[in-house]
């Protein structure tokens, strides 16, 4: 475990975990001073420079308390902050070391993109149309626009942003529809027409950090499902320990695939381990309001929201299904010689 995530871990469970019941947005600016808006991009930009596996670990520790606390930076440094390192954005980045939200404006309405753009003069780009499901978009300050095939940076004041949408979980990461009308952006991203694949391999990378917050989401879980039939004095029951045992077993191999999929990186390795970790998560949050009882279904309790909050996870970056496709598209020759 590498130092930075060790602090992570320790700050996890000394400050966040006996606070969640406070609001998340009062941590912002501890987030900012800890460097969590910096751990998407290099240390070329001010970012932490970690390595792929460092931050499944780092993310691991975030899924471990309330997902609202991750929220205030997940979106910036999911997909964003590492697609602007890459265009060597230094300006932009300098923002995000200092809280900016920046919000990836991709899934729309329709199956195909129809989101477009026209050149006004020679740096300034005309956009229309509308993204569908942005997450944080009521709190960014940029959007990175998908748009006929190329990505667009567009400034808050040139959208409007519909209302936050009632969701069954995660509440608190607003999420509402973004709408261009001839919104005005100044900053073209990469290469005309060649934003597909660097789309692609964001959301592949974006695929293990959801993949390993819903370990984390595990891991809490299996040390809740054991605590509450300690003090209920129900562990001893034989079907009680079937649930736990159940759900550590899944855990455990949850942990040990996404670490294995980003230690051998791969759209392979990406998509395997998020459809088989996000459905673990899932049997092992049923598994655990069963062991709780009446218990885990009352609001408030970190199992009744972890119930809630996990589903989203086999729809963020791609469904189960859109996973089974990858997996299909990539196995060639046996995973031993992918």
């Amino acid at each position: 475990m590498s130092d930075v995530v060790k602090t992570v871990s320790e700050y996890v469970d000394n400050v966040l975990i006996p606070n969640e019941d406070k609001i998340p947005t009062d941590y912002l600016d501890e987030f900012i001073r800890m460097g969590f808006f910096r751990i998407g991009h290099s240390e070329q930009y001010g970012g932490l420079g970690l390595s792929l596996r460092d931050q499944i670990l780092l993310q691991m520790q975030f899924g471990r308390t309330k997902l609202g606390f991750r929220n205030q930076f997940s979106t910036t440094t999911t997909l964003a902050s590492g697609l602007l390192d890459q265009f060597g954005e230094a300006e932009l980045l300098e923002q995000v070391n200092n809280g900016t939200v920046i919000s990836m404006a991709y899934t729309e309405p329709e199956k195909t993109s129809s989101t477009t753009y026209e050149r006004v003069d020679d740096n300034s780009w005309k956009i229309n149309g509308s993204k569908l499901y942005i997450s944080n978009s009521p709190l960014a300050t940029w959007f990175i626009v998908f748009a006929s095939g190329t990505f667009f940076l567009v400034h808050k004041d040139q959208v409007e942003i519909g209302n936050p949408h009632v969701k069954m979980g995660q509440e608190e990461n607003p999420v509402a529809d973004v709408y261009f009308n001839d919104s005005i952006s100044t900053k073209m991203l990469g290469q005309e027409g060649r934003a597909l694949p660097l789309a692609e391999g964001a959301f592949t990378r974006g695929r293990l950090i959801v993949t390993a917050v819903s370990v984390g989401m595990c891991m809490r879980m299996c040390d809740e499902m054991v605590a509450y039939a300690k003090a209920r004095n129900v562990f001893q029951h034989q079907l009680v320990q079937g649930l736990i045992a159940d759900s550590v077993a899944k855990t455990y191999a949850a942990k040990a695939t996404v670490i294995e999929a980003a230690t051998n990186f791969s759209p392979l390795s990406s998509s395997s381990a998020k459809l088989f970790c996000t459905n673990a998560a899932c049997q092992v949050a049923d598994n655990a309001v069963q062991v709780l009882g009446g218990y885990g279904i009352m609001r408030g309790h970190i199992i009744e929201q972890f119930y809630r909050d996990v589903r989203v996870m086999r729809l963020y970056e791609g469904t189960d299904e859109i996973q089974k496709l990858n997996i299909a598209k990539h196995f060639k020759e046996g995973i031993l010689n992918e």
